[in-house]
C-alpha cells in the first residue's frame, strides 16, 4: 500500500485501493454522495451532520438544516463582465435559505488566480 507523509503506515485510502487516487471528479462525486442525505449510502443525513459539526462558522451552520441540495460542478459565470469565474467542485445549499457551503477538492493543485475572491464576489 502506498503511503504519504500525512498517512500512517497502516492507513487505508479507498481511492488508492481503487487506483483512482488522482481522479478529482470521482472524489468529488463520492464525497457529494456521502454528504447528500438522499445519497445511496442509506445513512440519511448522518455524514452531513458530522461534516457540519466540524465547521468553524457556527453562525452559518447552527440553523443549517439537512433539507439540502448537494451537487458537483457548479459553473460560475458573470454575464455583466462576460467572465468565467471558475467552478465549484461540491456545493451544498439549503432549499429555503440563501446560504451555500462550497467545497474545493484539490488534488495536486493550488487555488486558481483569485479563486476565493471570485467566489465571494459571485455569492456576495
Amino acid at each position: 500500500m502506498e503511503t504519504n507523509s500525512y498517512e500512517g503506515e497502516n492507513s487505508f485510502n479507498i481511492f488508492s485501493a481503487l487506483g483512482i487516487k488522482q481522479k478529482e471528479l470521482i472524489h468529488s462525486a463520492f464525497i457529494a454522495n456521502l454528504l447528500n442525505p438522499k445519497g445511496n449510502h442509506g445513512c440519511k443525513d448522518l455524514f452531513l451532520k458530522q461534516f457540519l459539526s466540524v465547521l468553524k462558522e457556527k453562525e452559518i451552520i447552527e440553523n443549517f438544516e439537512t433539507n439540502v441540495y448537494v451537487n458537483t460542478e457548479l459553473f460560475l459565470y458573470n454575464t455583466d463582465a462576460n467572465a468565467d469565474l471558475g467552478k465549484i467542485d461540491i456545493w451544498i445549499k439549503e432549499k429555503e435559505n440563501p446560504n451555500y457551503i462550497l467545497i474545493e477538492n484539490k488534488i495536486f493543485a493550488g487555488d486558481g488566480y483569485q479563486q476565493l475572491k471570485k467566489y465571494s464576489t459571485y455569492f456576495g
